[in-house]
């Protein structure tokens, strides 16, 4: 059962990445680091709610972390962007995605119940991990022009040749004959 919500989670988010790609340009490593950087500003935002110090030890430490892994993710888009090649991971492994999704599972659903009051940045920021598990799964695809990007040219070409100026008609005399 795990497997096939492996399966269904890492289909739609190959699906996300290639659609967001041919429309936008933009690849799976822009998407990863807003993921991470949005996951550390939940757990942040949970710290400072609830004034716990583990909670904000916590905020720091994956705040460090966000910024390795983005410095990570940088060099991993130049390489791609330049020699077409990725990096495989652990998380590539159907394995550790169905037990990565077990043990987060588990802990939200105990940030539901446990926790009085319900820590719902929490729940936000594990959601947010599992996206990025899948994310970093994804094949992107080869750089080329994006749709908008087209749509963009095509459009400033119709403009231009709106605005373009229409000759001016001079009129010559008639010779006589």
């Amino acid at each position: 059962m795990l497997e096939r919500l492996d399966n269904f989670l890492r289909s739609n988010a190959q699906k996300f990445c290639d659609n967001a790609q041919k429309y936008t340009g933009l690849t799976k490593f822009v998407f990863l680091k807003w993921n991470m950087v949005l996951s550390s500003l939940f757990i942040m935002a949970s710290a400072i709610c609830d004034r716990s110090m583990f909670l904000v030890s916590v905020a720091l430490l994956n705040s460090v972390a966000v910024i390795r892994c983005v410095h990570d993710l940088e060099q991993e888009e130049s390489e791609f962007l330049a020699n077409g090649k990725i990096k495989l991971s652990f998380l590539h492994s159907v394995y550790f995605r169905t037990r990565f999704i077990l043990i987060v599972g588990v802990i939200t659903i105990l940030l539901l119940i446990i926790a009085d009051p319900p820590s719902y940045l929490l729940v936000c920021a594990n959601v947010c991990m599992i996206a990025w598990v899948y994310l970093a799964v994804c094949t992107p695809r080869p750089p080329g022009k994006s749709k908008m990007r087209e749509w963009c040219e095509k459009g400033l070409w119709r403009l231009n040749d709106w605005l373009k100026p229409e000759p001016a008609l001079v009129s010559t005399p008639a010779s006589d004959r």
